[in-house]
């Protein structure tokens, strides 16, 4: 049995999962099963598993689903473009926790 606990997607509120399946991840996120094939062959995400009976996807994939979503639908941006602006977000976030540790480390030895 799953655990549960709450994670807001696309403004709706859903029950968190450990994993979902493909056909839930497709419902969950609102987007067609051949949108969520693309972003796996352009290698956006790479869920567990090898196949679409198998995939499992979990909370960082719903993220970066939704990032994806709202690159495609709102700024127009192809399936190549998206899998090289997420790896560049996911870049960033890295490089900014990186920045804030060393902030929190020379605050403290001062």
């Amino acid at each position: 049995m799953p655990r549960r606990g709450h994670t807001t997607i696309l403004h709706v509120t859903l029950e968190e999962m450990t994993e979902l399946n493909f056909l839930e991840v497709c419902d969950a996120c609102q987007t067609s099963p051949d949108f969520l094939m693309d972003l796996i062959s352009y290698g956006t995400i790479e869920p567990k598993g090898l196949s679409v009976e198998t995939f499992r996807f979990d909370d960082r994939h719903l993220k970066i689903i939704r990032t994806a979503m709202h690159l495609y639908h709102d700024l127009e941006i192809n399936h190549a473009g998206i899998a090289l602006a997420v790896d560049l977000i996911h870049e960033v976030e890295e490089l900014r926790g990186e920045l804030d540790m060393l902030k929190r480390f020379l605050s403290e030895n001062r």
